[in-house]
């Protein structure tokens, strides 16, 4: 498995973009054993330690990227070995070069460092010009996929679009399902994430679903996505 950086987008809201990457990292873990590193790059809507319990810590991406502290003093290991960066609302921009640099330093020590992305354009470039590839998610509906369809125009020739993910499907007559998704937003479907209560109930306790339910519906979905995503 080479080592990737793997930015993680959505544009609308909903759709659980940020619980995916929480759980794409952990299964990576589970199941792989890699190193893995995920970054909430969400500059403008951070949330991504909630997911794992880092709620109120004292060191963010933010403080690093300010060259207010080390980039070692913000990762935070979790109790099952993930590691996460997590961030802090901030009305501040911040420059392309000081978070490219960043990753670049990050990425020597992990196998793969999954990046959380803002739906803010000026943001995602900043993660767009560093990661190697990008994974869309969104729901089985039509304004989901059409906003993926957008953005995919807009940054295809940054980078490599891997694919979409849905999320939170529940099988309905009315959902769209793969020949839809590949004539909506013209992308490979990589897999489909079940709804699942128990994935919210995980957000409320602090700790990804794919860390405790490695027999579930959800960590089987999770289990047939990743070797696309890590080939």
């Amino acid at each position: 498995m080479a080592k990737k950086i793997i930015a993680i987008s959505s544009i609308k809201g909903g759709v659980g973009k940020t619980t995916v990457a929480a759980n794409l990292g952990s299964a990576i873990v589970r199941l792989y054993g890699k190193k893995v590193l995920i970054v909430d790059a969400n500059f403008s809507a951070p949330n991504l330690g909630i997911h794992f319990g880092y709620m109120n810590v004292p060191i963010t991406v933010q403080d690093v990227l300010d060259g207010k502290a080390k980039y070692q003093s913000a990762i935070y290991e979790h109790s099952e070995g993930i590691h996460v960066m997590p961030g802090l609302l901030r009305g501040k921009f911040l420059k392309k070069w000081t978070f490219s640099k960043l990753i670049n330093k990050l990425k020597k020590h992990y196998d793969i460092i999954l990046i959380d992305t803002s739906p803010i354009l000026e943001e995602l470039s900043q993660v767009i010009a560093v990661a190697d590839e990008l994974i869309f998610i969104a729901t089985p509906d039509y304004p989901s996929l059409n906003t993926v369809l957008q953005l995919s125009n807009y940054v295809k020739r940054k980078i490599t679009v891997k694919g979409v993910i849905l999320n939170m499907v529940k099988n309905r007559s009315f959902e769209l399902k793969e020949k839809d998704v590949n004539l909506v937003s013209e992308l490979d479907l990589l897999g489909a994430i079940p709804y699942n209560i128990g994935v919210q109930k995980s957000v409320a306790n602090f700790s990804p679903y794919c860390l405790k339910s490695t027999y579930s519906n959800v960590f089987r979905a999770y289990k047939r996505i990743l070797p696309k995503i890590l080939d």
